[in-house]
This record gives structure tokens, C-alpha cells and sequence, in this order.
């Protein structure tokens, strides 16, 4: 007997359109279940936060405020006079020699520019406190630059201990600095605007582009004593990472160059025999 002749037609295809949304319903739970199990793994996994890979960052932008801070934490961890000690070892590798430069040993070209705050700072009036640490660098777009600024940073209270002001310079506004100062953490240290690197220029810095070459701008740390001359220059395509250097330089310019302790050498006596020798 088939199920044709126990049912019409209509009744027929009720029955299929019924079998077909039970076939559904229970696929529909089946598949609940399945992920109803593998929820609570899910959740676990989730929690689960793999370290950043070394190099990498999600915002293209290196973690200055987190430099700063292991920066910091290594120069207080240091005897506090060590530095010093080490200026007055004559076989300290702490010595680099200047490079030339047209303005070594002549008058610095005075420049007044605007601060981070936008106050007019001057290089001549600087320099009737002491000597000036004087570096361009290519602004915040340069990681490179803003980690040897981190560096100096660090050393600050050293360079002062030495009568000196560092002061850096590049063509960033100073709105833009005041922005980045609120990301990464301030200098203690004037930072300097230079639009069109005019100041740059002077120092031989930054060349105009021509028709035949693209524009130049350098990275630069000089030396600037008292007596308004350069004693001291590095230009290069990466920022001068020496400080120490810098510091032994200020202090033979300053005359404030530690005396080697003398090394006192032992005095060879000869051995006192405990029993008397025999005539």
C-alpha cells in the first residue's frame, strides 16, 4: 500500500514541508550543541595575549616614554661618580676625535629661534652661561633622532654637572613638539624650531635641492665653548651616540678634567726568615 493511497496529495506534501523543517530543527540544534561545547575553550584562548614581536609596534612609532624610563633607571643604578673617575683614566676609550669641518675652531653663527613654548631662544646668550651641546637632528619622523635625544636626556644632569646646556634643533614646529611632548614624555632641554633649516644651513647641516640633487640634511652634534667658537664636530647620516666623548671634551675645554689618582706600586722587601741562619 503506498502512501498515496493513505493520504491526498495535499496532505502528502504538508507531510514533506513538515519532515523537511524537522530535518532543519534538528540540524539547527545539533549545531548548537557542538558550539555550546567548544565555548568554554574559546573563552580560555581568549584570554591568552601573545607577546609583540621584537621590532614591531602597533603604531609605527617606537616607545619613547618606556626608553626614557629604562634609561633612567640605568644611570641612577650607576655609582654616582663613576663617570667622572672614567674621564681621568688616560686609557678610557672614551675619546673621538673631531671631525673637520669649515667652522672648526672659528665663531659659531648666532641663530635666535623659537623654543617648544614658542619663547625666542638665543644661541650668544646661552654662551654667557656656559658652553652649548648643539645638535640638529630631522625631527620626530626620525626614530633614530629622537632615541639619541632620549640618550642626552638621560645624561642631562651629567652635562649640567659640567657647566653645559644641551640644546636640539630641527624643523619641526613647536605645536608639533608640544604634541609629542604629550605622547612621549618632555625633555629637560630646549627644543628648538628651525623653519627652512636656516639655522641648519649655516652650520652646513642642510643643502638646498637642485634641478640635479635633492636636498641634504644631516645629523649634527657640535661643541660650542664660551668664547663662541666650535671646538668640537660629528656630522653623519645617523645621530653621534657618544656622551662620554662629549663629556671628556667639555671638561678639557672647562679645565675641569679630574686628577688621576697616582698609582702606587708595592714595594718588594725581602722575605724575613723566621729561624736564625747558622754562621
Amino acid at each position: 500500500m503506498s502512501i498515496s493511497s493513505l493520504f491526498p496529495a495535499r496532505d502528502t506534501r504538508l507531510l514533506l514541508c513538515l519532515g523537511t523543517g524537522a530535518a532543519v530543527v534538528c540540524l539547527g540544534v545539533g549545531a548548537w550543541l557542538v558550539a555550546a561545547q567548544k565555548q568554554p575553550e574559546v573563552k580560555r584562548t581568549s584570554l591568552v595575549v601573545e607577546p609583540p614581536q621584537a621590532g614591531a609596534h602597533l603604531t609605527g612609532k617606537v616607545h619613547f616614554d618606556l626608553l626614557a624610563k629604562l634609561l633612567g633607571d640605568d644611570r641612577r643604578s650607576a655609582p654616582a661618580n663613576d663617570w667622572l673617575r672614567e674621564l681621568a683614566d688616560s686609557v678610557a676609550t672614551i675619546r673621538f676625535k673631531t671631525q673637520t669641518h669649515p667652522l672648526l675652531y672659528l665663531a659659531a653663527p648666532e641663530f635666535t629661534l623659537a623654543d617648544h613654548h614658542g619663547q625666542p631662544w638665543s644661541l650668544h646668550g646661552q654662551l654667557k652661561r656656559g658652553p652649548v651641546v648643539l645638535v640638529f637632528y630631522l625631527g620626530y619622523a626620525c626614530n633614530a633622532c629622537v632615541h639619541d635625544l632620549c640618550e642626552l636626556n638621560a645624561d642631562l644632569e651629567r652635562f649640567h654637572c659640567l657647566g653645559t646646556e644641551v640644546v636640539a634643533v630641527s624643523g619641526d614646529t613647536p605645536e608639533l613638539t608640544q604634541q609629542r611632548f604629550l605622547q612621549y614624555g618632555a625633555f629637560g632641554f630646549p627644543v628648538l624650531s628651525d623653519p627652512g633649516h636656516i639655522a641648519a644651513q649655516s652650520y652646513g647641516t642642510f643643502r638646498q635641492g637642485t634641478a640635479s640633487k635633492p636636498e641634504e640634511l644631516l645629523h649634527a652634534t657640535f661643541l660650542v665653548g664660551r668664547d663662541r667658537k666650535l671646538h668640537w664636530v660629528h656630522r653623519g647620516d645617523t645621530p653621534f651616540r657618544g656622551n662620554k666623548a662629549l663629556w671628556y671634551e667639555l671638561a678639557r675645554l672647562e679645565n675641569k678634567l679630574p686628577q688621576q689618582e697616582p698609582t702606587i706600586e708595592p714595594i718588594d722587601k725581602e722575605p724575613i726568615d723566621k729561624e736564625p741562619k747558622t754562621p
